[in-house]
């Protein structure tokens, strides 16, 4: 038997499970149940693979449903399934039931490529350079530009693992750039903490080394990889030597550096082949390499990034998903995984099964190994955004923060909650800000550097986004047309701001009307 397999068909069944459940909650379910069957059918044919499809379908135990798991698993196609599940019942199937159900999976994202791509071509163009000199023209601040709170570096945005619940189906090509000194040493200056981000990291590392050796004034680092890089123990302990090493390299006090892994159950899903075998897009046991390195590398902070589920509701977090495969797989190098201590989001959330429950859900948790309890690994556990990739999920596989977004359009953001403004910066010299990349600030190797940093500081765009400014919503419908479709389908408020900013002609009315009302 395929080893992964008890970890493939569990977490299949919970999907399917949760996905059915969500789906006949929100949605008609037709005659005789055929919208709900028909829903399991597609998402049986594009989730699991066929080998797999009736040990999917034991999870029921209603012996009332036998004949329709029968069907399920049978099935040629959706005319086949459509007659035969009608027939059931004694009744004809009506031409409508026929129609397509949906486009396939593959079209969709092929759409979402286009989409982006697009959206990419626009970011530099003539309406964002327009409104570049509109705030160049604005009076020089009164006092200098106050250091930046952090900075994020992009080396690289390719990544080859296409997640899921990915925000990135198109990346712009990042590749034959200058050195980047010059880039490293402006955020030198100008920061104290920087995070390398982007795509695959795993062969950035030389740089990251070289950033840690030689921006003297940088306190913080952080680097966001995928675990790709710890194929083995010995790789796993050889990145952590390195960066201890070059952490001791700088003459004066040594600087934090944090490994950020990203660790739920998208990167570490258990995919099919055509054939049906099975292999983990990022393997678990690449996981417990870095954690074990990271016992003997107390000075290097490890932290599990996470993305939530319906799982964080209680405790079953830890018992159950990838975070149970970890501790199995650190149990058979005997190790004993042990939760110290987790903390609950500040805010409750809905279940994304069935909306009227509600609670808080964890979020940052710290454990050990039992025989190393004075070396905690920390893990934090994030909300996701329906954009990109993450679009085609279903609703039942992630936590949002419409609620969030509700309070406020209502009544302005809760205090601590702003949309991230801060600088970031790419290999090719881009200038855009975290939570809004298609918000151009310039290019630091066409453009003085202290006219970019002039920008940040009196955007009046970046202001109002930073409050998420409910005028934004007036200007954007002022020229486009689809902003109730916005405010239905986005997931949270930084999802919503993020969208209002894609457009070039739209950042720049926003700009003009800003400008306009702030005289």
């Amino acid at each position: 038997m395929e080893p992964l397999l008890p970890d493939y068909i569990a977490h299949g069944q919970r999907r399917f499970k949760e996905a059915v459940n969500r789906f006949n909650r929100e949605s008609p379910t037709g005659p005789h149940g055929i919208f709900s069957g028909l829903f399991a059918f597609h998402w049986l044919h594009r989730e699991i693979h066929p080998l797999y499809k009736q040990a999917i379908l034991n999870a029921s135990r209603n012996p009332d449903h036998d004949w329709l798991t029968t069907l399920l698993a049978e099935a040629a196609n959706q005319e086949d399934f459509v007659n035969r599940f009608m027939a059931h019942h004694g009744s004809d199937a009506h031409p409508t039931l026929l129609t397509p159900w949906q486009n396939s999976q593959a079209d969709a994202v092929r759409q979402i490529q286009r989409q982006q791509k697009e959206i990419a071509g626009e970011v530099g163009g003539s309406c964002d350079r327009e409104r570049l000199a509109l705030v160049d023209a604005l009076p020089p601040q009164s006092s200098r530009p106050k250091p930046w709170p952090k900075a994020g570096f992009i080396p690289r945005l390719a990544c080859s693992q296409s997640c899921r619940h990915c925000m990135f189906v198109y990346r712009t090509p990042l590749r034959h750039f200058p050195d980047p000194t010059l880039l490293l040493q402006t955020l030198n200056q100008q920061t104290t903490a920087l995070l390398f981000t982007g795509g695959d990291l795993s062969d950035q590392m030389p740089l990251f080394h070289q950033a840690i050796q030689q921006m003297d004034r940088i306190h913080s680092f952080a680097i966001l990889l995928n675990g790709v890089i710890a194929t083995s123990q010995e790789s796993a302990n050889s990145l952590f030597a390195d960066l201890e090493q070059a952490q001791n390299s700088r003459s004066q006090k040594p600087p934090e550096i944090t490994l950020q892994i990203s660790f739920d159950e998208f990167h570490q899903e258990i995919l099919a082949n055509r054939d049906g075998s099975l292999k983990e897009r990022v393997p678990i046991a690449n996981i417990a390499n870095l954690i074990i390195s990271a016992i003997d590398h107390p000075t290097i902070r490890l932290v599990l990034l996470h993305k939530q589920n319906r799982l964080n509701f209680s405790t079953e977090l830890f018992k159950r998903g990838v975070f149970a495969r970890l501790a199995r797989e650190l149990a058979r190098r005997g190790h004993t995984l042990r939760i110290l201590h987790h903390a609950p989001s500040p805010r409750i959330k809905n279940d994304p099964v069935d909306p009227s429950r509600f609670g808080n859900v964890t979020r940052d948790a710290l454990f050990v190994l039992d025989a190393h309890p004075s070396r905690p690994i920390h893990f934090m556990s994030s909300t996701i955004d329906a954009y990109g990739r993450a679009a085609l999920l279903d609703p039942s596989e992630f936590i949002h923060e419409r609620p969030l977004l509700q309070e406020i359009l209502q009544h302005g953001p809760p205090p601590g909650e702003r949309f991230d403004t801060d600088p970031m910066i790419r290999i090719d010299g881009e200038v855009t800000c975290f939570s809004a990349s298609p918000v151009w600030l310039g290019n630091l190797y066409e453009s003085d550097k202290e006219i970019i940093l002039a920008r940040l500081a009196k955007d009046p765009l970046l202001r109002a986004l930073e409050r998420f400014d409910p005028r934004l919503l007036k200007f954007y419908q002022e020229v486009a047309y689809d902003l109730e479709h916005l405010l239905d389908t986005s997931t949270g408020p930084h999802h919503l701001f993020y969208r209002l900013t894609e457009r070039g002609s739209i950042r720049l009315h926003m700009t003009q009307r800003l400008l306009k009302n702030s005289f």
